[in-house]
């Protein structure tokens, strides 16, 4: 039997081969987000967020109860309380309004059949919400079975300012 001798480069090389830095076990997701359609909701609500935010809707006091709809009617098909044309108005409306330093008055009239919007605001939530159902089926969320509970907690969170439940990492990961 030969004996084997361990040179000072190939125990070297042996402990670079070896010594692979420890895996980070696994985040724990929050006890809110029980399984990955949860957790890709709240994430997805959060990068709702972002983009308001990148778009100057940062301090808009969304109607979420609104928003939702706007949001599931165009996400099942069904005939919205605004049509296209008068959801980019009033998101038109208010980005004119925004960069005049003046505060968002919507000039469309809300008919008795939109009794639903009793509000700018609501008008507002509405038309972000179909806008968001568009941006979902552009980038494959489509059929995505949300839970708008905690989208709507990812939304607030980052409109909020608070601290999200999942870090980047995580969030990016989970997406993937």
């Amino acid at each position: 039997m030969k004996k084997l001798i361990l040179t000072a480069p190939m125990l070297m090389t042996a402990l670079i081969l070896f010594a692979q830095p420890a895996k980070k076990p696994p985040v724990p997701a929050p006890p809110l987000l029980k399984t990955s359609i949860d957790s890709v909701s709240y994430i997805l609500g959060e990068s709702t967020a972002y983009n308001m935010k990148s778009q100057n809707f940062g301090e808009l006091k969304v109607n979420y109860p609104i928003f939702n709809k706007g949001l599931t009617d165009y996400r099942s098909n069904k005939t919205p309380i605004l049509d296209q044309g008068m959801c980019n108005q009033v998101l038109t409306n208010y980005y004119q309004l925004k960069a005049a330093g003046k505060p968002f008055v919507s000039k469309m009239p809300v008919k008795p059949v939109k009794s639903m919007l009793k509000s700018t605001i609501d008008s507002l939530s509405y038309a972000l919400g179909q806008s968001t159902g568009t941006m979902f089926s552009q980038q494959g969320f489509a059929e995505f079975p949300l839970v708008l509970s905690l989208y709507n907690k990812g939304m607030k969170d980052i409109l909020g300012n608070k601290k999200p439940l999942l870090g980047d990492e995580v969030a990016n990961s989970t997406i993937n």
